[in-house]
């Protein structure tokens, strides 16, 4: 599993040290310091480009939730991606990224009137919408901008997708979505607005998806809900499918994208609709890590913890999802190395704060660099400063060559947005 690991995220050990892509992990680590966040631009590259080679003609929105570092957006906008936002900063970093308008697509529950006027005035290729109560505001708002929404509706299929509670989005008690039962109102009421314009259906049923079964039974659904519509003379001409496919943590066994990607255009391809996927992790996903230094190596009657500079402001799936990501030493160990049991934890004051729990790990040291693997998504886009701590500094490594994307967050840069009253 440690090679699948290495491959999909361009690392290997050269010279008893790991690297990414052709630069020492290391040498950028003592450089920049850490906790640093570290990516892939070919990972990057390839991931996407793999979706655009079994998509065909569909369009591929990034999802931005997953990592929004500009950066990162500029490689995946200069590929020809499209974007997928769910909220005006989004939108705004999409397009300062260079994502035409014409390829956003902003999805989401809760648009605020400012959002979905600033959406309209920029020409985004639609909006999802999520409610009617959503529909009204958005009418009300073309009508005072004298303008046309394009909006497609969001549907709920009610499908389990097999994924943690906490990240499927598809059931019907989600928030998420609109009724099954309500749509050909919410069509209607569209279709009879002047200022609406109906370009079709989207549906997204969760994240980490390591099954094409439900995918299988969602698609089934809304293609019956397509020619329901059609039917009543509802002509639709987008299907956004959502994303949600799943990437290697631990030892998942997984379909290839291109499973997906043809399940979906097999189901479709008699409709003659355009058809949008929105991949976030699975294409920034395996595409970074997170270096973090050892502080301390504590032993106690019970248990062995290791101590690194990390916590879970910087890397949160393991706390909010018990999430696994494989850990790697820097050091590349000695064949013979048989490991010990231990707790990798970070320093924040929760008990929650743990990366890893009884898990095999080779000796290390206080000193010692270890990469959290599988960091892309999730991680940097969810951080926060907990404990007042700074953010991490992120780069990207291309070959040889290495771009900072993110300085390291200074003390003074966090205070500093702060004041105190003047009567105090």
């Amino acid at each position: 599993m440690t090679k699948e690991i290495l491959e999909s995220h361009q690392l290997s050990y050269k010279d008893g040290t790991l690297h990414l892509e052709q630069a020492s992990v290391a040498s950028l680590a003592e450089k920049m310091g850490t906790p640093l966040f570290l990516y892939s631009q070919t990972a990057l590259e390839s991931n996407l480009e793999y979706f655009q080679e079994y998509a065909g003609d569909s369009l591929i929105c990034y999802a931005l939730k997953a990592n929004s570092n500009l950066g990162l957006l500029k490689v995946l906008a200069k590929k020809g991606a499209g974007a997928d936002i769910v909220s005006g900063g989004e939108l705004e970093k999409a397009l300062r990224a260079g994502f035409p308008a014409e390829k956003i697509v902003f999805s989401g529950i809760g648009k605020t009137a400012v959002e979905i006027q600033s959406a309209l005035k920029t020409g985004i290729l639609q909006l999802n919408v999520e409610s009617m109560e959503e529909i009204d505001l958005t009418l009300k708002i073309a009508a005072d901008l004298n303008s046309v929404a394009p909006l497609s509706l969001r549907v709920n299929p009610n499908v389990d997708a097999g994924t943690h509670e906490k990240i499927t989005t598809g059931l019907s008690h989600n928030k998420f979505g609109i009724p099954w039962g309500y749509i050909q109102t919410a069509c209607k009421k569209i279709i009879d607005s002047p200022h609406g314009h109906l370009r079709g259906l989207a549906m997204h049923i969760g994240s980490q998806i390591t099954s094409t079964a439900p995918y299988q039974k969602a698609y089934g659904q809304l293609r019956s809900l397509v020619l329901e519509l059609k039917d009543l003379g509802i002509q639709l001409e987008t299907l956004d499918l959502g994303g949600g496919y799943g990437i290697l943590y631990k030892d998942e066994k997984l379909p290839n994208i291109s499973d997906y990607l043809t399940l979906a255009r097999q189901t479709f391809q008699d409709l003659d609709l355009k058809l949008i996927f929105e991949p976030g992790r699975s294409i920034v996903g395996n595409a970074g890590i997170l270096v973090s230094k050892v502080l301390y190596v504590k032993h106690t009657p019970n248990r062995t913890f290791v101590i690194i500079d990390a916590g879970m402001n910087d890397m949160i799936r393991p706390s909010l999802y018990d999430a696994y990501h494989h850990i790697l030493p820097v050091q590349q160990p000695a064949d013979h190395s048989e490991g010990v049991i231990v707790d990798i934890v970070g320093p924040i004051c929760e008990s929650s704060d743990i990366f890893a729990k009884d898990r095999l790990f080779p000796e290390v040291k206080a000193g010692d660099l270890i990469a959290l693997c599988s960091a892309g998504a999730y991680c940097s886009s969810m951080s926060s400063t907990y404990n007042v701590r700074t953010l991490p500094a992120e780069a990207i490594v291309y070959n040889t060559k290495v771009g900072i994307l993110k300085q390291r967050q200074s003390l003074d840069d966090l205070i500093n947005q702060e004041s105190i009253p003047d009567w105090l």
